[in-house]
């Protein structure tokens, strides 16, 4: 689940191919030296854009292209392991592949030189991205992916998270169109693939394997389903407790002419992990994942997905990464003048943030006058707003692209669904008034609920849940989201239900829960933020596989 899903299922309109912030490159140049170096690349690189240079008004560090560059050249440095890490912990070795609720995070191989350890807190699952497959189904041993793939420093957090009741799995990653087809068409292929996820997954002492295979178009489609399933029945033939989970675009519920086959796959993988993210038009500044509002939203995806297969089988992935454009003033809705830079959430200048109570993003303003950039990005509040409409719908769990990209505290959020931070104020909108600055305190938390004892996902909670959502997603709309002036051009994305005009950003009658539209108090609670007695706790049922962190190999 990666980075940053670019909507690589609408083929016929490259100019929604925008790079997804994996990395978010400085120049076309520097992307292809990127993936010179990282053989298959990072995830979610097809269809690349070029990126204008550093604006002056963006931060001096941050950049996705420079922090892939720099993390890129730090892992090609890490030193090989000398040693098998810890083994998996003996409770887990003989239960289900995916623990009652998922917390699962990406590492990719250039956060992994300086991932810091409460990054892994809290997480069932943690899945190194990642090694590279080309056409034949064998791995790309070369580049940074592999050298950290082989090292010192990914056994040590193998380790961490072993010794903590959690999981790691192996992403293995293809994103050529040409060796995509050759991997869905050919059954030998498909073997060595199956039989090289085998042999990478037992010799790093992992959990499973993460198949991130991201390619256009329908001619694939049952390929894929064929390849999957060969590769799922190998690697569960060798140890039934191994995970095998599949990432998919946002759209896939509802594109019957796209690349993945949502039914059809779940029926062979574990679980599908929702890239639920890069849904903003790349020409007006906006959120990457709104949770709601007009166009594409997260609460949509959710309602799409549940329709179509078990809740317990569905992922949702979270992004924590910035998009930055150049615009001619602050307020929401403005047109952008430049292309979109990506950022990590980190690198997100926070003195001048706005809320967007449509959408249920934060978004930050950089510059004066008609030289300003916008910068939209989630937050504690917008994190823990996306994990409580998922696991409200009941849906297996949430993914995080990517660990390192934010800080310990928004992971948390993303992961329990609890923000400690006060909500920004409301932001200003083309039409209306600039509203006044409110500076905006650190709050500690409060007192910590007792978590209530989480429902178990199930086909059942799915078919409840996708009714209702479905009617209050997109039950008053069933329009295109190409049908506004400021939507892009029509392409295989299916139209998303518009709530616009609802002043928390909610869905009218609908049970996943919103985040208050004032400025004042936190995003739960009498802010209308949802329920209050969510925890980590509650999020992966019975607690099994909560990762403490610190521990060492």
């Amino acid at each position: 689940m990666p980075f940053r899903m670019p909507r690589r299922d609408a083929p016929d309109h490259p100019e929604r191919m925008t790079l997804p912030p994996a990395p978010g490159l400085v120049s076309a140049l520097l992307v292809l030296l990127v993936l010179a170096v990282a053989g298959a690349g990072a995830l979610g690189l097809a269809g690349l854009t070029p990126v204008r240079p550093r604006p002056p008004s963006l931060p001096a560090a941050g950049l996705l292209a420079e922090e892939v560059a720099a993390g890129s050249a730090a892992a090609l440095s890490l030193p090989p392991a000398t040693r098998p890490p810890v083994p998996l912990a003996a409770a887990l070795r003989h239960q289900p592949p995916l623990a009652p609720r998922e917390t699962f995070g990406f590492l990719p191989y250039w956060t992994l030189p300086s991932l810091p350890t409460a990054d892994l807190q809290g997480l069932t699952t943690v899945a190194y991205f990642g090694v590279g497959i080309d056409g034949a189904g064998q791995a790309v041993e070369s580049g940074p992916g592999w050298t950290a793939y082989r090292s010192a420093a990914l056994a040590q957090v193998v380790s961490e998270v072993h010794r903590a009741g959690g999981r790691v799995v192996l992403t293995l990653s293809c994103f050529s169109q040409a060796a995509l087809d050759e991997l869905t068409t050919d059954p030998a292929a498909q073997a060595t693939l199956a039989a090289t996820a085998v042999h990478l997954v037992a010799a790093a002492g992992l959990d499973g394997v993460n198949l991130d295979l991201e390619g256009t178009g329908s001619a694939d489609r049952a390929g894929l389903v064929q390849l999957v399933a060969t590769v799922a029945s190998a690697v569960h033939h060798v140890d039934p407790a191994w995970q095998v989970t599949v990432d998919t675009y946002g759209s896939s519920a509802t594109d019957p002419g796209g690349f993945f086959d949502v039914p059809a796959l779940a029926r062979v993988a574990d679980a599908l992990v929702v890239m639920a993210y890069d849904m903003q038009d790349p020409r007006f500044p906006g959120p990457t994942a709104p949770l709601d509002g007009p166009g594409e939203t997260d609460q949509a995806v959710l309602a799409q997905y549940l329709a179509a297969i078990p809740a317990n089988q569905v992922i949702m992935g979270l992004p924590l990464f910035a998009v930055a454009w150049p615009t001619t003033g602050p307020e929401a809705g403005a047109a952008a003048s430049g292309p979109p830079t990506y950022l990590t959430d980190l690198a997100v200048p926070r003195q001048q943030v706005y809320w967007d109570p449509t959408t249920q993003t934060p978004w930050a303003v950089i510059g004066a006058g008609n030289a300003v950039d916008q910068i939209w990005f989630d937050d504690q509040a917008s994190l823990a707003a996306k994990a409580r409409a998922a696991l409200t719908a009941g849906v297996r769990g949430v993914a995080l692209w990517a660990l390192g990209m934010a800080s310990p505290a928004a992971e948390q959020a993303a992961v329990t669904g609890r923000s400690t931070e006060p909500l920004p104020p409301p932001g200003p909108r083309l039409g209306t008034p600039e509203p006044p600055l409110v500076p905006i305190a650190p709050r500690a938390p409060g007192p910590p609920a007792a978590p209530p004892t989480p429902a178990s996902p199930g086909p059942s909670s799915s078919t409840a849940t996708a009714g209702s959502s479905a009617s209050s997603s997109t039950g008053s709309s069933g329009g295109s989201s190409t049908g506004s002036s400021s939507a892009p051009p029509a392409s295989s994305e299916p139209g998303r239900a518009s709530t616009a005009g609802q002043s928390t950003g909610g869905p009218s009658g609908s049970s996943i829960p919103s985040v208050g539209s004032s400025g004042s108090g936190t995003s739960e609670g009498s802010s209308g933020g949802g329920p209050s007695s969510l925890s980590g706790g509650a999020l992966v049922g019975s607690g099994a596989g909560l990762l403490s962190g610190g521990a060492s190999p």
